[in-house]
């Protein structure tokens, strides 16, 4: 199954991460993994621009390894110790 549409890469990432909240990967993992194991077969630079459209959207974060590898993963909410109280 190709998907073409943004809006649906979206939709499958953040399923994927709704359902493995600690994962987190490269774009080729995201793409190679995480995408197959929704029986879906997407381009890498249409997984790239969704997650930096999710990036900007402040939904996942990106983080860089000391190697200059790019890792994403689902941004959560500040733990509530963390939280201030107004």
């Amino acid at each position: 199954m190709i998907f073409r549409k943004r809006e649906t890469i979206e939709k499958m990432i953040l399923t994927y991460l709704e359902q493995n909240p600690d994962a987190t990967d490269t774009i080729e993992g995201i793409t190679k993994f995480w995408m197959k194991r929704q029986n879906a077969e997407v381009a890498i630079s249409k997984v790239s621009h969704t997650l930096k459209k999710l990036v900007k959207k402040g939904r996942i974060k990106v983080f860089q390894s000391l190697d200059g590898t790019l890792y994403y993963k689902l941004k959560k909410d500040r733990p509530e110790r963390e939280q201030t109280v107004h």
